[in-house]
Protein backbone atom coordinates (compact mmCIF):
# COMPACT_ATOMS: atom_id res chain seq x y z
CA UNK A 1 0.00 0.00 0.00
CA UNK A 2 1.17 3.14 -0.96
CA UNK A 3 1.87 5.90 1.76
CA UNK A 4 -1.10 8.46 2.58
CA UNK A 5 0.70 11.77 3.74
CA UNK A 6 -0.67 14.60 5.91
CA UNK A 7 2.26 16.52 6.54
CA UNK A 8 5.07 18.89 5.35
CA UNK A 9 7.40 16.59 6.72
CA UNK A 10 6.02 13.46 4.43
CA UNK A 11 6.46 15.70 1.27
CA UNK A 12 10.06 15.98 2.42
CA UNK A 13 10.63 12.74 2.99
CA UNK A 14 8.45 10.74 0.36
CA UNK A 15 9.27 13.97 -2.29
CA UNK A 16 12.37 15.54 -1.90
CA UNK A 17 14.24 12.83 -1.35
CA UNK A 18 13.92 11.60 -5.33
CA UNK A 19 10.94 12.55 -7.65
CA UNK A 20 7.82 11.28 -6.67
CA UNK A 21 4.23 11.40 -7.19
CA UNK A 22 1.28 12.70 -5.76
CA UNK A 23 -1.95 10.48 -5.80
CA UNK A 24 -4.45 13.31 -5.65
CA UNK A 25 -7.90 11.10 -4.42
CA UNK A 26 -11.36 12.59 -4.39
CA UNK A 27 -11.82 10.20 -0.82
CA UNK A 28 -15.57 11.41 -0.98
CA UNK A 29 -15.98 8.72 -3.81
CA UNK A 30 -14.41 6.13 -1.64
CA UNK A 31 -15.10 3.24 -3.48
CA UNK A 32 -13.40 4.65 -6.65
CA UNK A 33 -10.33 5.93 -3.93
CA UNK A 34 -10.30 2.39 -3.11
CA UNK A 35 -9.61 1.59 -6.14
CA UNK A 36 -7.32 4.21 -7.30
CA UNK A 37 -4.85 3.69 -4.47
CA UNK A 38 -5.07 -0.15 -4.87
CA UNK A 39 -4.13 0.50 -8.69
CA UNK A 40 -1.10 3.09 -7.50
CA UNK A 41 0.04 0.32 -4.91
CA UNK A 42 0.56 -2.23 -7.41
CA UNK A 43 2.37 0.79 -9.76
CA UNK A 44 4.39 1.63 -6.83
CA UNK A 45 6.34 -1.72 -7.15
CA UNK A 46 7.04 -1.22 -11.06
CA UNK A 47 8.56 2.30 -11.02
CA UNK A 48 10.34 2.16 -7.19
CA UNK A 49 13.43 3.42 -9.02
CA UNK A 50 12.31 6.35 -11.00
CA UNK A 51 9.85 7.65 -8.31
CA UNK A 52 8.07 7.34 -4.57
CA UNK A 53 4.35 7.06 -4.98
CA UNK A 54 2.11 8.61 -2.05
CA UNK A 55 -1.40 10.01 -1.92
CA UNK A 56 -3.38 12.20 0.14
CA UNK A 57 -6.72 13.87 0.37
CA UNK A 58 -6.97 16.17 -2.51
CA UNK A 59 -9.85 18.02 -1.48
CA UNK A 60 -8.46 18.50 2.12
CA UNK A 61 -5.04 19.40 0.43
CA UNK A 62 -6.21 21.99 -1.45
CA UNK A 63 -2.68 24.43 -1.59
CA UNK A 64 -1.66 21.42 -3.46
CA UNK A 65 -4.14 21.28 -5.73
CA UNK A 66 -3.09 25.33 -6.40
CA UNK A 67 0.42 24.21 -6.83
CA UNK A 68 -0.30 22.22 -9.52
CA UNK A 69 -3.18 24.15 -10.63
CA UNK A 70 -5.45 21.34 -10.46
CA UNK A 71 -9.05 22.18 -9.95
CA UNK A 72 -11.12 20.20 -7.38
CA UNK A 73 -14.11 18.75 -9.87
CA UNK A 74 -10.82 17.35 -11.69
CA UNK A 75 -9.98 14.85 -8.62
CA UNK A 76 -8.95 12.47 -8.74
CA UNK A 77 -4.85 13.70 -10.11
CA UNK A 78 -1.72 12.96 -10.22
CA UNK A 79 0.92 15.21 -10.20
CA UNK A 80 4.58 13.82 -10.66
CA UNK A 81 7.29 16.36 -9.16
CA UNK A 82 10.84 16.57 -9.19
CA UNK A 83 12.19 18.85 -6.51
CA UNK A 84 15.86 18.91 -7.78
CA UNK A 85 14.49 21.07 -10.55
CA UNK A 86 11.40 21.91 -9.71
CA UNK A 87 9.39 20.44 -12.31
CA UNK A 88 5.94 18.94 -12.30
CA UNK A 89 3.43 17.26 -14.75
CA UNK A 90 -0.23 16.31 -14.02
CA UNK A 91 -2.96 13.54 -14.94
CA UNK A 92 -5.66 14.99 -14.28
CA UNK A 93 -9.38 15.24 -15.34
CA UNK A 94 -9.67 12.12 -16.38
CA UNK A 95 -11.57 8.84 -15.01
CA UNK A 96 -8.14 6.82 -14.01
CA UNK A 97 -7.81 3.68 -16.94
CA UNK A 98 -4.95 0.84 -15.80
CA UNK A 99 -3.19 0.89 -19.17
CA UNK A 100 -3.67 5.26 -19.87
CA UNK A 101 -2.21 5.65 -15.73
CA UNK A 102 1.07 2.83 -16.84
CA UNK A 103 1.34 4.88 -20.26
CA UNK A 104 1.84 8.25 -18.31
CA UNK A 105 3.82 6.98 -15.28
CA UNK A 106 6.03 5.28 -18.17
CA UNK A 107 6.38 8.38 -19.94
CA UNK A 108 8.17 10.49 -16.95
CA UNK A 109 10.84 8.51 -17.36
CA UNK A 110 12.03 10.06 -20.63
CA UNK A 111 11.06 13.76 -18.81
CA UNK A 112 8.07 15.07 -20.80
CA UNK A 113 6.88 18.45 -21.58
CA UNK A 114 7.32 19.50 -17.79
CA UNK A 115 6.41 22.73 -15.91
CA UNK A 116 7.82 24.66 -13.87
CA UNK A 117 6.85 25.41 -10.81
CA UNK A 118 6.98 29.38 -9.31
CA UNK A 119 8.18 28.40 -5.91
CA UNK A 120 9.14 25.40 -3.88
CA UNK A 121 6.17 22.65 -3.35
CA UNK A 122 4.51 23.60 0.15
CA UNK A 123 1.96 21.48 2.13
CA UNK A 124 0.20 22.45 5.36
CA UNK A 125 -0.20 19.83 7.92
CA UNK A 126 -3.56 18.21 8.33
CA UNK A 127 -5.13 15.04 8.38
CA UNK A 128 -8.43 15.57 6.87
CA UNK A 129 -9.61 11.62 7.13
CA UNK A 130 -7.99 8.38 8.85
CA UNK A 131 -6.03 6.60 6.58
CA UNK A 132 -8.50 3.75 7.85
CA UNK A 133 -11.26 5.20 6.62
CA UNK A 134 -10.71 4.08 3.31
Amino acid sequence: RIKYITTPQDLTKYCFSKPCVLSLINIRKATRAQQEIRMMSDFAYDFEKQFNIVWLDGHCHKEILNEFKIKPEQLSALAFFNEKTNHYAVYAGKYWIQKDVKKWLKSLRSQPALKRLKYSLDMESRACRQEEEL
